[in-house]
């Protein structure tokens, strides 16, 4: 007997389905939740050359498609690295029945992820929803363990690699960055691992990443981080926070955020009149 995936019919009515898909998306949205290498968890290892192999479409449109989904709809998060995706709200919908064989289950698929940040993606995004499966919210107490011990991990080695990779500001090319990044880097309220942290700055904004994008990200994670109440211990280090170029996470934040909260808490006027522009 084939695995069974849950799509609830709802999908049809969703607002977002109904005003911004186009018949496009809705098959992508679709394969994204139900083709042969998705889990129960919504969290699974998949290549672009696959998906372009099986919707039988150019890895031009994937990457099209990828962008969309994660930058406009906002509704996954693709890793190239490990080449991991997953879907933020799946685990509303995919369980129907708990008990301990479907605990077991997600305990295992959690266990294979390589990038556990995906972990903190989907755990932010479903926590507060009401209606979740009871063993869907029992299996969510243990993401938090998951992506500690991976930050922790992380930590380790970003200590390792600022004792032997030094930063060097010898190179007056990346003056202005630099700058950029030094007033950045003031406000963070976690700061490990500042050498790979420069690094990924650099990288991100020699691609072609705006500063103000950056920043508002910053301003979004800092008030998330205020309002939500998040505990020292479960905020980004960073290092993670540039590396995995978290000014483009959706933080849900339970109110409205004003530019007076930021000036207020983290004095970002100053930063803009200091940045390296």
């Amino acid at each position: 007997m084939g695995i069974k995936r849950v799509v609830d019919v709802n999908f049809w009515n969703d607002d977002k389905v109904v005003d911004s898909f186009s018949p496009e998306d809705k098959l992508f949205m679709l394969y994204l939740m139900t083709n042969p290498h998705t889990t129960q968890l919504g969290i699974y290892a998949i290549n672009k050359k696959q998906m372009a192999f099986e919707l039988g479409y150019s890895l031009d449109t994937i990457n099209v498609l990828l962008d969309r989904f994660e930058n406009k709809y906002q509704m996954i998060k693709y890793i190239d690295s490990t080449k991991e995706l997953a879907i933020k709200n799946y685990l509303k919908y995919s369980i129907i029945k708990g008990g301990k064989p479907v605990e077991d289950l997600l305990e295992k698929e959690i266990k294979q992820i390589k990038n556990k940040s995906l972990l903190g993606y989907v755990y932010n995004n479903i926590k507060d929803y009401d209606n979740l499966n009871d063993t869907v919210k029992k299996v969510l107490t243990s993401f938090n363990e998951y992506i500690l011990n991976d930050n922790e991990k992380h930590n380790d080695n970003d200590n390792d690699n600022e004792k032997s990779s030094p930063l060097s500001y010898n190179d007056t090319s990346n003056d202005t960055l630099i700058k950029e990044f030094e007033n950045l880097w003031q406000l963070f309220p976690n700061k490990k691992g500042k050498n790979n942290a420069l690094r990924d700055y650099i990288k991100a904004r020699k691609k072609g990443v705006k500063l103000e994008i950056i920043a508002d990200g910053l301003k979004k994670y800092l008030m998330y981080i205020k309002f939500e109440k998040i505990e020292p211990r479960y905020i980004k280090n960073g290092s993670t926070w540039f590396h995995q170029e978290c000014w483009d996470d959706d933080y849900n934040i339970n109110r409205k955020i004003t530019t007076d909260d930021f000036v207020e808490y983290y004095n970002f006027d100053e930063f803009k009149e200091n940045r390296g522009d």
